[in-house]
């Protein structure tokens, strides 16, 4: 009876809340706060009208410290000038274009209307967006217009434009934890330190709490006749996991075939039904409990795939070396000291066997380092499935020293050179790092 009451007062006091802050509205303004695009000839014009009824505007966000302010993103036709990830200007494609120009759709509706004669957008001179998270997106969009009957005559304006929210729409609900069983596939060539560190970590984090969870290593290059060898290692080592977790999958796919990653997840993936919700994995990720939940309830079978975004670990020497000891004593926890997010990498991802086998998998003839998760995640992009693409804080890539093979094509490379020196240190670190050598007194021999 209490636990009814309850669901019943919450229940009042979400609607109470839902009603209240979606009629929390202002009038749209005369001016000010929206352009009216008044001149001595033209009769005015309110962007906030259409012409069915007029749209209510919350108030505009109000900071109260200067780190409060929402900054505007300033664009052109070509480009769009902010900070994406770590880049100042990025091409102005995509949805970013999609968006802008079915707003000018609109204006140009809007316009028209106003003047009583045709007249058509020229051209984009400049703008700047933003999002308010009170109202919704901000433009300032100064645009050329040309008449359509005279296109002598040129117009210059500049529309302030304000895209609001709306009511909220429900669209899925479904329990956030659940027992489905993860299959993490792990494609291996030899035995280091690595794998035993990932083995250890995966036996504390899952298989001592018991929770439901598949390991599949698919082990590639070894020679398992060998009396001593990683081969007889490797099977030890599955052989331990299975007499001390009987409860628990542990298993071991071994073949003679070059080490290629795309070949061994594409191996591991047709030993499981389709049903089956898989994780690649990579040997030098360490993983935390909740990262299962953010699995099972993000990979959707036959709607939805999830590519995590991971946070990759610095140099830990370079960290300690010119951090703030404060921020480093924790080399796991996430700050721009101690890593960075990868937000380029795509080779872990969290999806049913059903969805990677509907776009076609890995193309197997990707061979050395990188390209075959990039090819993936274009195969997913492009398809009719969901691609779900966040940050998980449960995914730490440690940092380990690495080289690129020469032999590797053109564009693998340059990729592999660019991920070393992105993953090294932040240019802060480094920046450091050269100056103190710089200012170091040099013995003279």
């Amino acid at each position: 009876m209490p636990r009814d009451i309850l669901k019943l007062s919450g229940a009042f006091l979400l609607g109470f809340l839902t009603s209240y802050f979606m009629n929390y509205t202002v009038p749209c303004p005369g001016g000010g706060d929206l352009a009216d695009l008044e001149s001595k000839q033209e009769p005015e014009i309110k962007l906030c009208q259409n012409e069915r009824n007029s749209v209510q505007l919350r108030e505009a966000y109000k900071p109260s410290t200067l780190f409060d302010v929402i900054r505007y993103e300033y664009f052109t036709d070509r480009h769009i000038y902010g900070e994406f990830d770590s880049d100042p200007r990025i091409g102005f494609l995509g949805h970013h274009k999609g968006d802008l120009t079915h707003i000018l759709e609109q204006l140009s509706s809007l316009y028209h209307g106003a003047k009583g004669y045709d007249w058509f957008l020229k051209k984009i001179i400049d703008g700047y967006r933003r999002f308010d998270p009170n109202r919704g997106e901000e433009y300032v969009l100064n645009v050329e217009l040309r008449n359509t009957h005279d296109q002598s005559k040129k117009d210059v304006q500049r529309f302030e434009v304000v895209k609001p929210f709306s009511t909220a729409h429900l669209l899925n609900i479904k329990p956030y934890q659940s027992s489905e069983t993860v299959h993490f596939i792990l494609p291996i060539s030899k035995v280091t330190n690595r794998l035993r560190t990932f083995l250890k970590s995966f036996e504390e984090t899952f298989l001592k709490p018991k929770e439901e969870v598949h390991l599949l290593l698919v082990v590639m290059e070894f020679n398992f006749q060998a009396k001593e060898g990683d081969g007889v290692i490797v099977r030890n080592l599955v052989k331990d996991l299975r007499i001390r977790y009987p409860q628990h999958k542990v298993t071991m796919l071994q073949t003679k075939r070059p080490f290629s990653r795309a070949l061994g997840i594409d191996l591991g993936t047709k030993q499981l039904p389709e049903e089956a919700l898989m994780f690649f994995c990579d040997v030098d990720v360490t993983l935390k409990r909740d990262f299962l939940d953010r699995c099972r309830s993000t990979a959707v079978h036959g709607r939805q795939v999830y590519y995590p975004i991971v946070f990759s670990q610095y140099d830990p020497e370079l960290a300690k070396g010119y951090s703030p000891v404060t921020k480093v004593k924790d080399l796991l926890d996430i700050n721009k000291y101690t890593g960075h997010w990868i937000t380029y990498g795509f080779g872990m991802v969290c999806l049913h066997q059903a969805d990677y086998r509907r776009v076609g998998g890995f193309d197997l003839s990707i061979t050395g380092w990188g390209g075959e998760d990039v090819d993936l995640y274009l195969k997913h992009v492009k398809s009719d499935l969901k691609v779900f693409r966040a940050m998980d804080p449960s995914l730490i890539h440690v940092y380990h020293s690495r080289s690129c093979d020469p032999n590797l094509t053109k564009e693998q490379l340059r990729m592999c050179i660019d991920s070393m020196a992105e993953g090294y240190g932040s240019k802060t670190q480094l920046a450091k790092m050269v100056l103190r050598n710089k200012m170091m007194p040099q013995n003279d021999e």
